[in-house]
């Protein structure tokens, strides 16, 4: 409960999910198909363990009918990648 010291937030992960992680592949875009990515919709994306030749990443988001996240790296770079996503009020 985040009502808790020290508990934070709980977000599920899995498929249409609003939280999760992806591998760049050092050569091309990464996609990560959902149906919960809205024109209101805010993506995090968070470098969890560095790979290969990290370097500046992008976050593409869209488009909404199809409600994909795409993660591009760039070449040589095989990160660990977690996103999440939040809605605004």
């Amino acid at each position: 409960m985040a009502g808790l010291a020290g508990k934070g937030i709980r977000v599920k992960e899995g498929t249409h999910a609003k939280m999760g992680t992806l591998a760049l592949n050092g050569a091309t875009a990464v996609t990560v198909a959902t149906t919960v990515v809205t024109a209101t919709s805010r993506v995090f994306p968070t470098v969890q363990a560095a790979g290969g030749t990290p370097t500046g990443h992008r976050v593409r988001v869209g488009p909404y009918g199809r409600n994909v996240v795409q993660r591009q790296g760039s070449c040589g770079d095989t990160s660990t990648v977690a996103w999440l996503i939040v809605e605004l009020a």
